[in-house]
């Protein structure tokens, strides 16, 4: 029997299957690295969008509750913001606001989180006096904000209609101001890299990845209205090699107008 040696000859030599292997491995090689850039690449993307969503969404947040605001005002760290927001629900059914002008301006208040304009107030005392408060048992641990009033203060106790005790001593002497009594206190923080909103005690984490909250409550009349503006940075959430990139975070602004405080 003959051997067919035209046919042994078509076979692949030791050296072409060689060369054949290192091209296809170069080849598979491409195709990893291009697939774990398009993977990196998608990656990045998502976080970006994911940034924006929560940049879009403190904005949101803070828009509403300073528009919804008795007052504003910021830490001297900057690193806080408080809102004192009125009870607009008597449980389901919507209350009827009253618009009062006095010295001090003219400002919108509500049945459940009552303002009033004759309020006195003693550095380093507790006690506030109001003879139009009508001050009862309800108002213990209720909010108290206004001139001279630090903020975060509640009613401790009530001694009689027209005299009550604070649970923070008051920053400075003066009459005639205005208070406010019973409104929901909101209070925007950072803690470490997430944004937090405190509502009446309730925590809810409403942004991470963030480098600062940087608000100013503005005393002063500016289109006859009280503002505050708001600065904050994101970190970027791109990494590389495990860790954070070399790379400087986006910053957005807001200037948000209390509508419920006109200026005189």
């Amino acid at each position: 029997m003959k051997l067919n040696h035209r046919r042994l000859s078509l076979a692949f030599t030791l050296a072409e299957m060689l060369v054949a292997l290192a091209v296809g491995s170069l080849i598979l090689a491409g195709i990893i690295a291009a697939s774990v850039s398009v993977q990196k690449s998608l990656n990045a993307t998502n976080d970006f969008f994911s940034t924006s969503m929560q940049q879009i969404r403190i904005i949101d947040y803070l828009n509403r509750d300073v528009k919804r605001s008795y007052v504003v005002t910021a830490s001297a760290d900057l690193k806080t913001v408080t809102c004192l927001i009125p009870n607009y629900l008597n449980g389901s059914v919507r209350t009827t606001p009253s618009v009062v002008t006095n010295t001090n301006g003219t400002f919108v208040t509500y049945p459940d989180s009552r303002s009033v304009a004759d309020a006195t107030t003693t550095s380093g005392s507790t006690t506030v006096t109001s003879a139009s408060a009508n001050f009862t048992a309800s108002d213990v641990g209720s909010s108290v904000a206004g001139v001279n009033i630090a903020s975060g203060t509640s009613i401790q106790s009530v001694t009689n209609s027209t005299t009550a005790v604070m649970s923070a001593a008051a920053t400075a002497t003066g009459s005639n101001t205005t208070i406010t009594v019973g409104a929901t206190t909101v209070v925007y923080s950072i803690s470490g890299n997430s944004i937090l909103r405190t509502e009446n005690g309730v925590v809810t984490n409403i942004a991470s990845s963030t480098d600062q909250l940087l608000p100013q409550s503005t005393n002063i009349t500016l289109s006859n209205t009280e503002y505050t503006t708001t600065q904050i940075t994101f970190k970027p959430i791109l990494t590389s090699g495990g860790g954070w990139a070399e790379q400087t975070g986006t910053t957005v602004f807001t200037t948000s107008y209390l509508r419920n405080k006109r200026r005189g």
